[in-house]
């Protein structure tokens, strides 16, 4: 929501209407008023205009507190998802971490994932679910290299790669990337920790992000597509990473756009990734069930 619609302006004075002003019962961040936004006002010189940023962000804050909304300033609209993401992991549980503690005990702990039964059958299913996949997006035989998943292990520092389609074998300590909730490195890590899908073409050097010469799969590949793990009957706890890597970058997979934007008939990876998502889920529901039998 924003704070510029008059529909929250208006619940917001109707909601203290007769109260008095106290503890905050809403959060709003914003972006930091600095001297860029100030310097194109009347009468404003160079040498105040320092001082009528503090001011107005000062102002803002005393506005907004007589409507029951506390005002969080962060330097940039990039800063907010990390904000977010470190707002939850700090909250969640009764200490900071628990989250992904969690993560941990929903995922890699209730799997037993190298027992050989169970990397049996989630190849079984990973197998299969690439040829799903491949039927419903009209996807060539041969196009996706490979469907894997990755846990986050009990340190809650690092992920690894557990199970993967094809005929190639996981063991354990092959294949783990560090996840550092402030600085996720990697396609593996930030699908992780930002909880968002996210695409890259290997060794390619003009990407922004890092490490895209690292070696996420087991079979060879040129482009790989990373989803978050998600556990939403357990109120969204993050549990691993689901990806899928391409043979090349120019088939119908890689190259389908994040969004198809509204008013569009064509596919794009927000169809994908609900597939994925209960693909991942379905592997690790039924390895739950069969790791307590064990």
């Amino acid at each position: 929501m924003s704070l510029d619609d008059t529909n929250v302006r208006r619940v917001l004075a109707t909601s203290l209407a007769g109260q008095q002003p106290g503890e905050p019962r809403h959060f709003a961040v914003m972006r930091k008023i600095d001297v860029s936004t100030v310097k194109d006002l009347p009468g404003t010189r160079p040498s105040i205009r320092q001082a009528c940023a503090a001011d107005a962000n000062k102002f803002r804050i005393w506005y907004w507190r007589q409507y029951g909304v506390e005002v969080i300033n962060l330097p940039s609209y990039e800063a907010v998802l990390p904000f977010l993401v470190r707002l939850r992991y700090e909250s969640w549980g009764r200490q900071p971490g628990d989250l992904w503690r969690r993560g941990f005990e929903l995922g890699y702990a209730a799997l037993n994932p190298w027992a050989p039964d169970q990397q049996h059958i989630a190849r079984l299913c990973l197998d299969d679910a690439v040829k799903s996949i491949q039927q419903s997006f009209s996807i060539p035989a041969g196009e996706i290299t490979e469907l894997g998943i990755y846990l986050l292990k009990e340190d809650c520092k690092s992920l690894e790669l557990t199970f993967a389609s094809g005929p190639l074998t996981s063991t354990v300590g092959l294949r783990n990337f560090p996840v550092d909730i402030d600085r996720p490195i990697g396609i593996i890590a930030r699908a992780f920790v930002f909880g968002e899908a996210l695409k890259v073409i290997r060794h390619d050097q003009s990407q922004t992000l890092p490490n895209s010469d690292e070696n996420i799969a087991l079979a060879d590949y040129e482009g790989v597509i990373a989803f978050p793990i998600i556990d939403w009957q357990e109120n969204g706890i993050p549990i691993g990473v689901v990806y899928l890597t391409t043979s090349d970058t120019e088939g119908v997979l890689f190259k389908m756009p994040y969004g198809a934007g509204a008013g569009t008939n064509h596919r794009s990876l927000e169809d994908v990734y609900p597939i994925l998502q209960r693909i991942a889920m379905g592997v690790v529901s039924i390895l739950r069930k069969l790791g307590r039998k064990d």
